[in-house]
């Protein structure tokens, strides 16, 4: 894309600053930021699931073992 060229040249000495939308008002977050929370996230989620299939297996074991001493 071509830009047009200004209308009027700054005055010498005088500073040209380049200015983003995304300076200007509220900033965005960092997209490591939200990998991080993405991924400690998803650990969590893993771990949850990893500590309900244990307990499952456990109560089962106990069930078992209950079942097998009343025979």
């Amino acid at each position: 894309m071509v830009w047009p060229a200004p209308s009027t040249a700054p005055a010498p000495g005088e500073e040209v600053a380049l200015v983003s939308p995304v300076e200007q008002g509220e900033r965005g977050t960092d997209w490591a930021t939200v990998a991080g929370i993405v991924l400690v996230s998803e650990a969590v989620l893993l771990w949850l699931a990893a500590c309900a299939g244990l307990a499952r297996r456990r109560l089962a074991l106990e069930r078992a073992a209950r079942e097998d001493g009343e025979e």
